[in-house]
């Protein structure tokens, strides 16, 4: 069953999906360069990626399968800097074995999801069965070669450099740590135990690579100041300090390290210390003072894709969505979260369903639809509709050709995402202030009901305060406001006294 789950969670948001495989990518530049430009050098660094990337396309395939696709005819081998193709050195043939004896690269995330050992167990005669295998295989081929170039540049880059300083045990040992280091270990066998079977195995789907940015965080953190000598130390800071720098580039301040846990600590002292009637919003502060390149990041805001989301170390094991979590409550939500993309499935399927029973036939296939089929109906509905939302009302103006197109890969337009983050952040600040409006009358009501006069004295205090306040000026809690609330609230309890505390819409209330 757990494997079935994350099986089917590799299916359906992996994929056929370009832009995961795109993204998956962005590790090099993000994480690799700025950990070999703290210790070798950010010029030398540069130079030996992109040497690196060279050999790798030069390269030619690798002989790690023989399954031939059935769309394009050809074998779904593997790109490699030791492809047949490729002229190495004796000793970069022993790098390359070294590496595959230690599991470093071949082996991905998607063979290891998708169970590719099993398939090769399949009965000759199970047609069905290796078609299918073919197909996947097929649409899972650019995910996969996008690992497998990760791991082989980020490997043969780190021991070219290391070998200028380091024997060529020391340098393979090094290079070898740090590809694992970088992008966590290839294989589930060479991962937490406690992932690799049963229920922490469909948890752990796709969360393998947080956790190991979350360790690669602290790692950074913990070496920089608490390093054993002044030479580590100061190697940690340049390399935290470039994390820092290309996680901005891409991601924006919203997605650098802890900035995470900087906008909860901010939420929880605004809650502490902050003002009832002016609610703070770290995310609406960042936006709205420094704007879309900033909040998102330069190279997102000049491209128009959003990569924030998709890059940054924000979130990683949280997505904090304040409309979801009002709806199913903390407890679903942190469930929710927690199981991750096999549940996300489910709940996907069931919310495309409820879409397609109400008559939003169009919408309802598109969120229970793969990601890579629900790109091709969102580019579709941006081509042919605009950016509109469910009730056809306009959220931005029409995207262009070059929006259209990366949509349909699977990447979704910096501009769009800008503008549902500043309709959440609007929400959520109105939902903030409804909130205290309604908790002043409640207690207003109470304090009446209960003859305790100081306290109506305290609680109009308060509503002062409040009608003060610069959107409580907007939507003040005047005296026909309180008297109107104080007679429907009179009013429904006489109600709910025959109506088992019930409170009815009085024009069904016979019915």
């Amino acid at each position: 069953i757990a494997s079935s789950a994350g099986h089917n969670a590799y299916r359906w948001f992996i994929l056929g999906n370009i832009s995961s495989a795109i993204i998956n990518t962005l590790q090099l530049p993000i994480i690799v360069a700025p950990l070999l430009g703290g210790k070798f050098g950010w010029r030398e660094a540069t130079e030996a990626m992109r040497e690196a990337t060279a050999m790798y396309f030069k390269g030619g395939k690798d002989n790690n399968t023989s399954v031939i696709s059935p769309f394009t005819k050809r074998n779904l081998s593997d790109f490699s800097f030791a492809g047949h193709k490729s002229k190495l050195s004796e000793e970069q043939k022993r790098l390359f074995a070294n590496a595959i004896q230690r599991g470093a690269i071949r082996r991905s995330t998607g063979q290891d999801l998708m169970e590719i050992r099993e398939f090769g167990t399949l009965d000759p005669a199970d047609k069905f069965g290796y078609k299918k295998m073919q197909v996947e295989m097929s649409f899972g081929w650019a995910f996969q070669n996008a690992e497998r170039f990760n791991r082989e540049v980020t490997l043969l880059a780190a021991y070219n450099l290391a070998r200028k300083k380091m024997n060529e045990a020391e340098a393979t040992e090094y290079a070898l740590n740090l590809v694992e280091f970088a992008h966590g270990a290839a294989m589930s066998e060479l991962g937490p135990q406690a992932f690799q079977t049963g229920i922490l195995k469909v948890v752990g789907v796709f969360k393998r690579f947080a956790l190991n940015q979350m360790y690669l965080q602290y790692k950074m953190f913990r070496q920089a100041f608490k390093g054993a000598d002044a030479d580590v130390r100061k190697e940690a800071r340049r390399q935290l300090l470039g994390i820092y720098a290309t996680s901005f580039a891409f991601a924006g301040v919203k997605g650098v390290p802890v900035y995470g846990l900087v906008n909860v600590l901010a939420s929880m002292i605004a809650g502490i210390f902050g003002d009832d009637d002016e609610p703070f919003d770290l995310d609406e502060v960042v936006l709205s003072t420094f704007g879309n390149g900033v909040f998102r990041g330069p190279i997102g805001a000049a491209t128009n894709l959003n990569l924030g989301t998709r890059v940054g170390f924000a979130d990683l094991l949280w997505r904090p969505d304040e409309k979801r979590l009002a709806d199913i409550g903390l407890l679903n939500y942190a469930m929710e979260q927690a199981l991750g993309p096999a549940v996300g499935v489910v709940g996907n399927i069931i919310k495309g369903g409820t879409q397609i029973y109400e008559g939003d036939a169009m919408r309802g296939l598109e969120t229970l639809s793969p990601s890579a089929f629900k790109s091709f109906m969102r580019a579709w509905r941006l081509a042919t509709e605009g950016a509109v939302n469910s009730k056809g009302f306009k959220i931005i103006d029409d995207p262009n050709a070059f929006d259209v197109m990366m949509s349909a890969i699977g990447f979704s337009p910096n501009d769009l995402n800008d503008a549902y983050a500043r309709v959440s952040i609007m929400k959520k600040l109105e939902r903030n202030v409804q909130e205290r409006r309604n908790g002043l009358l409640d207690t207003l009501w109470a304090a009446r009901e209960a003859g305790d006069y100081s306290g109506v004295r305290e609680v109009q205090k308060e509503i002062d305060e409040y009608n003060n306040s610069p959107r409580g000026r907007e939507y003040k809690i005047d005296s026909d406001t309180q008297k109107r609330s104080y007679d429907m609230r009179k009013a429904k309890q006489r109600e709910a006294e025959n109506l088992y505390g019930a409170s009815i819409n009085p024009r069904l209330r016979k019915a």
